[in-house]
């Protein structure tokens, strides 16, 4: 054997535990990481002025019908098992974004939601 297929060989070995090794780090930290990620208590752009979401204020006219400047979460139907759908409903006819509510996740109002989010 000579010094080039040496070399070959090694660095085929080599690279196969290098991508082995990111293999399995990657696995290990996707399976770490929340999904959906947690949702903010109030609407992008918002603030909480109270606690948990009991007064969101919309600061700006970034967006929106601009006649919401303040809305309370922390009552129903917006806490509790189908809190996401009703915020989902509350904030698409008001033209509100919310990320992990209107966007960046599946329709929270659609039945197989709960199942995949265990809360059925």
């Amino acid at each position: 054997m000579n010094f080039q297929s040496t070399v070959l060989i090694i660095a085929v070995i080599l690279l196969i535990i290098c991508i082995t090794l990111i293999g399995i780090s990657i696995s290990k930290s996707k399976n770490s990481l929340q999904w959906p990620p947690k949702t903010a208590i109030c609407p992008d752009y918002w603030t909480d002025l109270g606690e948990n979401g009991s007064k969101c204020t919309n600061l700006g006219e970034k967006y929106g019908n601009g006649k919401i400047k303040e809305m309370n979460f922390s009552v129903a139907p917006y806490v509790g098992k189908d809190s996401a759908c009703a915020k989902y409903r509350w904030a698409n006819s008001n033209g509100i974004l919310w990320d992990g509510i209107t966007s960046g996740s599946m329709n929270p109002c659609d039945p197989s939601y709960n199942i995949l989010m265990g809360n059925d």
